[in-house]
């Protein structure tokens, strides 16, 4: 291979590099459902369905988090954070953010964004709730794709009440732990052997 080769390969490369992610942006128009009320688990499931997509096994609720009052909930709620803009009492939009440890959320599939039950008050025909498809979304990982929404409720008369990721969760970290463990009881069971010996 010659220099000019080389060359060509290393600027792509360092191109493909330096092509960061671009956070997930979400808005009213972008969804693929929305409704009134609070749909459960099984209303979505439902909704889904309508459309057309299959249900996987192990479909649940991964992370959710309240607005006001504030908290957390789901397997992943250590691993992530959500801040709302301007501020949670009036939030018209949202940042859900990877903290930096604990496991990644790959398996994540659609977003509820929930708010007044009503609609907007001004605006009583206005959704209570939107549905985002993020499969495409890799958990944010690396820090630099978070999922953002903007304009919810926007003029106020409402706001975002909680958001609700659900998925499948990623069992390849877990099983690749449990082979590990596996391993290093066979390797002490064979240290243990060999000194008996």
């Amino acid at each position: 291979m010659n220099f000019k080769h080389l060359s060509v390969f290393g600027l792509s490369t360092l191109f493909a590099l330096g092509a960061a992610a671009t956070p997930l942006n979400l808005s009213p128009g972008g969804e693929i459902a929305s409704g009134s009320g609070n749909p459960s688990q099984s209303d979505i499931e439902g909704i889904l369905t309508g459309l057309g997509i299959e249900i996987p096994p192990h479909f649940h609720e991964l992370y959710r988090d309240e607005a006001d009052p504030p908290g957390e909930s789901g397997s992943y709620a250590s691993s992530y954070t959500t801040t709302y803009n301007p501020d949670a009492s009036s939030a018209e939009g949202f940042e859900i953010r990877y903290v930096g440890s604990g496991e990644v959320m790959t398996g994540a599939q659609f977003l509820l964004v929930k708010g007044p039950n009503g609609g907007r008050k001004s605006d009583p025909a206005s959704p209570a709730w939107y549905l985002f498809d993020i499969r495409g979304w890799d958990g944010d990982e690396n820090g630099d794709m978070p999922i953002i929404g903007s304009g919810f409720w926007a003029g106020g008369g409402g706001a975002v009440s909680h958001l609700r990721i659900i998925g499948v969760p990623d069992r390849g970290a877990t099983v690749a732990l449990f082979g590990m463990a596996l391993l290093g009881m066979a390797g002490v069971r064979r240290m243990i052997g060999c000194r008996k010996g």
